[in-house]
């Protein structure tokens, strides 16, 4: 009877320590998988990111299959904002632009489609500072600002975008 409640005593010992051990490969199972969700989120991932952000605006451009349309615009750097531009963009390309004022620029007149913006976008989201926002009916860039570096003068890049319009009229927003 006693070798009985010392084998009991014993398989509750192993059962035991069996249960611990789980518990401490499921925590640091756990704990590893918190580090890295942290990392990638602190790294830029997740649903909320930047990356994220400008990903779906541009796949909801690209969805509505928009490649001919008029816009308004102005684009530039911290010393050369042309003025105001009005694009014609015809299968994707710019065909025409017209500046307001009119005559010759104070700087590089920027020829940009939709595309062109989501590029620069992409481009500039590891820069000091970034903000940008899209058009809520048509998912087109609508404000976007990037200092690349914050010690540096003459590097910034902005848009604002004035005036969209498709010229399909079965054009739906996003």
């Amino acid at each position: 009877m006693e070798e009985s409640a010392f084998r009991r005593r014993y398989d509750e010992l192993v059962a035991r320590k069996a249960r611990a051990r789980r518990r401490r490969w499921t925590a640091g199972v756990l704990a590893a998988a918190l580090l890295a969700g942290g990392w990638w989120l602190w790294r830029g991932g997740g649903p909320f990111s930047p990356q994220a952000r400008v990903h779906d605006a541009a796949r909801s451009w690209a969805a509505l299959g928009i490649s001919d349309y008029d816009w308004t615009y102005t684009a530039g750097t911290y010393w050369a904002f042309p003025g105001r531009v009005t694009a014609a963009v015809r299968n994707g390309r710019v065909v025409a632009v017209t500046l307001d004022p009119p005559g010759p620029p104070e700087g590089h007149v920027e020829e940009l489609t939709v595309r062109d913006v989501f590029r620069k976008i992409r481009d500039g989201i590891g820069a000091d500072r970034g903000e940008f926002s899209f058009h809520a009916e048509w998912c087109v860039p609508e404000r976007v600002f990037f200092d690349y570096e914050r010690q540096a003068a003459d590097e910034e890049w902005g848009f604002s975008l004035r005036d969209f319009t498709p010229l399909d009229p079965a054009a739906a927003g996003c």
